[in-house]
């Protein structure tokens, strides 16, 4: 009789081990569906410092400064915002820094973008990345991490220096 109980006990033991297994293995979501009032934000910080004032940028279709390339792909009827006008709305906001178009603060919009959209999905920027007043942009980043909004960064300009430059 006891030893009909310990067999019963450790039966029922490896029923819920195994049944506990199927499950893991199964993969159980939770799926939970997000009403939204409003659309999300797709954001592009658009630089205009004075670093993409710089004549380096070649392409089929000549030579180009840095900020007349940005212009030319974020143009209202430009491909850039085609697949981004179906899934949220897109936003184009330019950025410098508060002492003006000399010096590139990266860290501000990106900061800004947080509070001013609630609905962020993304933000790209468009920039030659030379970052010289501000906080640093990582401490933005890692806003932006914190809350799920991926930044994507599009950088502008050549690779290498021009010999003039360097």
């Amino acid at each position: 009789d006891v030893y009909k109980r310990q067999v019963g006990f450790l039966e029922t033991l490896r029923f819920i081990a195994v049944s506990m297994l199927v499950v893991t293995l199964l993969r159980p979501e939770r799926v939970t569906t997000i009403s939204r009032e409003e659309e999300p934000v797709v954001l592009a910080l658009l630089d205009e410092s004075g670093s993409m004032g710089t004549l380096d940028l070649k392409t089929d279709g000549g030579v180009y400064k840095r900020s007349e390339w940005v212009a030319l792909k974020t143009r209202e009827d430009a491909p850039f915002w085609k697949p981004l006008e179906n899934v949220a709305t897109t936003v184009a906001r330019p950025f410098s820094s508060p002492q003006g178009k000399g010096a590139t603060d990266l860290s501000a919009p990106l900061i800004d973008a947080l509070d001013r959209f609630p609905n962020l999905k993304a933000a790209i920027a468009l920039t030659d990345g030379d970052w010289n007043h501000g906080q640093s942009p990582l401490a933005a980043a890692s806003r932006f991490r914190t809350k799920g909004v991926p930044v994507y960064t599009v950088c502008v300009g050549s690779e290498s220096p021009l010999p003039d430059l360097s």
